[in-house]
């Protein structure tokens, strides 16, 4: 049980990550929808044995691009804590999520195909809270790596 509570809370994140992430400081985030996406099951069977058996709460920065496919190729350019299997983890998960064919076609059209999200793995007794202190050395690695084009201004209407 403690696995699944982790992992639909993993989940969740994903999900809002992918939305936060994708903006530029002067457009509205992109909300990017999914026709596939891993579930609790996937992020249990993958959370990393040795930080599991630590009870370690975990994330990993994914430089994403989008193919034909409407599959992520991604890289892990960051994770924390480094060398714990996060972001071995993550790039399994990565192969599990398909775009909606509306985000594909707003993700190539306005970001060239690319994306960056963080997918953060956390143990259900951690608050977010506690959690973000050790997150602060993370993000200041990961904030300017991957950067995604900004975003095309939207067409005028008359």
């Amino acid at each position: 049980m403690r696995i699944a509570v982790f992992a639909v809370v993993a989940i969740a994140i994903a999900g809002a990550a992918i939305a936060q992430e994708t903006q530029t400081p002067a457009t509205p985030p992109l909300r990017i929808t999914w026709d596939a996406r891993p579930d609790a099951q996937d992020f249990a069977r993958n959370y990393p044995q040795d930080a599991l058996n630590q009870q370690m709460s975990g994330a990993a920065l994914l430089c994403c691009t989008v193919n034909e496919a409407r599959g992520l190729d991604c890289t892990v350019p960051v994770e924390y804590p480094e060398g714990q299997g996060f972001g071995a983890a993550t790039l399994v998960l990565a192969s599990k999520f398909t775009m909606s064919a509306d985000s594909y076609a707003v993700v190539r059209d306005t970001q060239e195909g690319r994306f960056r999200t963080t997918i953060r793995w956390m143990m259900p007794d951690e608050t977010p809270e506690a959690v973000a202190v050790g997150f602060e050395a993370f993000r200041e690695r990961a904030r300017n790596v991957c950067p995604v084009p900004p975003a095309a201004p939207a067409p005028a209407t008359n």
